[in-house]
């Protein structure tokens, strides 16, 4: 019979549960990681800006869009070279548009990086500024 070691540093627990959590993040079980990524958060703050990604994403897809937009925020602050920011920086305007906080949902469509900005980012952004009685800079999106 294996004995469990119940001497592990806080280190490995959190490395074991981030792995948890990156594991039921591959296999769509968001609920399951963004518990576990949140007890590994709870032992030390999650340093890797992939698992941050990770855990909003499965934040947003269990409903706690609140807490997700909180982690998409801290990404979009400390890291803004990360390969999927303009992907968070999209998501982020969906929701606040959907609020009806045009002004905010702009704000973050106006941090999308040039070589992104296709038709559907200027008709979002013309749609604010419809949305927001600023006929003039809609006709500009458009």
């Amino acid at each position: 019979m294996i004995e469990k070691n119940k001497n592990i540093s806080l280190y490995e627990y959190f490395e074991y549960k981030s792995k948890l959590a990156d594991m039921y993040f591959s296999q769509k079980k968001y609920d399951l990681a963004a518990k576990t990524y949140e007890i590994a958060e709870s032992v030390k703050p999650i340093n890797s800006v992939q698992r941050k990604y990770n855990f909003a994403f499965s934040l947003d897809k269990i409903g706690k869009s609140d807490l997700a937009i909180k982690e998409y925020q801290k990404i979009i602050k400390n890291y803004p070279d990360f390969e999927k920011i303009n992907e968070i920086l999209f998501e982020l305007s969906d929701w606040y548009a959907k609020s009806k906080n045009f002004v905010k949902s702009n704000e973050f469509l106006l941090k999308i990086s040039p070589e992104k900005k296709d038709d559907s980012y200027w008709k979002k952004l013309a749609s604010n500024y419809r949305n927001m009685q600023n006929l003039e800079n809609e006709k500009n999106a458009l």
